[in-house]
This record gives C-alpha cells, structure tokens and sequence, in this order.
C-alpha cells in the first residue's frame, strides 16, 4: 500500500480546500494559480503511476 501523500484523491481533497478557502477570501487569481498547480501535480502522480505500470507490463511483472 502507497503511502497517503502519494494518492491522487489525497492531493486532489486538499487543492480543492486550499483553492476553496482562498477563492472565499476573494483572491480568484491566486485560487486559478492554486488549482492549476495542484492540477499539475496530480497529474505528475497520473503520470508516475501509469510509467509504474507500463514498466511493469513490459517486463512481464503483475502489477
């Protein structure tokens, strides 16, 4: 098992937050800077874990 701060729906709960409160204090810029950064990231995860289990497929591992 991963550890939680590898985990998409983790860092996907915590840009929405992070974006949520900053948009109620009435910054939207900084709440469009934050959500695509953090969409980014959660991303890179997407990314890292579909390399994961492309290499495992090619070298004939069970993922």
């Amino acid at each position: 098992m991963k550890p939680f701060y590898k985990s998409r729906k983790f860092w996907s709960a915590v840009i929405s937050a992070v974006a949520t409160v900053v948009a109620y204090y009435r910054d939207p810029e900084l709440a469009k800077l934050i959500a695509t950064v953090g969409a980014t990231l959660i991303a890179g995860f997407a990314l890292e874990d579909h390399g994961k289990a492309r290499a495992s497929i090619e070298l004939g591992n069970d993922a």
